[in-house]
Parts: structure tokens; sequence; C-alpha cells
């Protein structure tokens, strides 16, 4: 009985979406002729069925303009199509659009903030 009891644990233990937990990158768009990179950090705590939700930050280097960094918090929901992965953060000024692919620990792909699009990459850290 405590061999199955055991199996069983092990079986669902390796069954956490790959999609669950923290992730940390970057967003790279164009304003005007300027590219402006910002950092990104992501929490997917809920995956259902294809549904994606969560937590999210932008945080805006600011260091240039000799100030400091803006930290913008939002809300995710996204979905997710066998490795292509949709996610939209709303904050309160505008939305940031993710769409990429996941390979392993990393999700790639274009990004729009407001009007502005550009590249992005986030790798998972837990």
């Amino acid at each position: 009985m405590a061999r199955k009891l055991w199996l069983t644990v092990v079986l669902f233990a390796g069954c956490k979406n790959a999609l669950l937990g923290q992730w940390e990158g970057e967003c790279a768009v164009k304003v005007g002729q300027e590219v402006r990179t910002h950092s990104l950090e992501i929490e997917i705590d809920n995956v259902e069925k294809q549904d994606l939700d969560g937590t999210g930050q932008l945080i805006e280097d600011r260091s240039g303009d000799n100030l400091d960094d803006r930290v913008h918090d939002g809300t995710l929901q996204g979905s997710r199509d066998k490795k292509h992965v949709s996610i939209t953060l709303t904050f309160e000024a505008e939305d940031l659009v993710l769409e990429g692919n996941r390979a392993g620990k990393t999700i790639k792909g274009d990004c729009e903030l407001g009007s502005n699009k550009g590249d992005f990459e986030i790798d998972r850290v837990d």
C-alpha cells in the first residue's frame, strides 16, 4: 500500500504546469527613433485549461534621464496553445501585450506597449 501511495505522489508532483511560477526578462520597444528596454517580472499563478492568470511588473529604466526607475504593477491574463503563449499585462495607463513561443524555460516573441512595438524575452526563475 505504501508503494502505491508513493508512486501516486511522484506522478502528481511531476504534473506541475510548465508556465506556473516567476518569469523575468525584458521588452525592448521602439519609441520614435529610440529603443527603450523595460524590465519585466511576471508571476503566473493559475493555469486553467488554456487560460493564464497572474500579476506582473514593468520597470522603466529612467537612469538616462537622471530619474528613479518607474515601476508599474499590473494584472495578467493570457492563453496558451501548445508552445504559443499570449499574455496581456494591464496597467493603469496602458496594456503590454506579449505574443511568443515557449522553448524550455524561455518565452520570446513580439511585444506591444501601447502603440509601440518590439521584442521580448523572459526566462523562468523558479
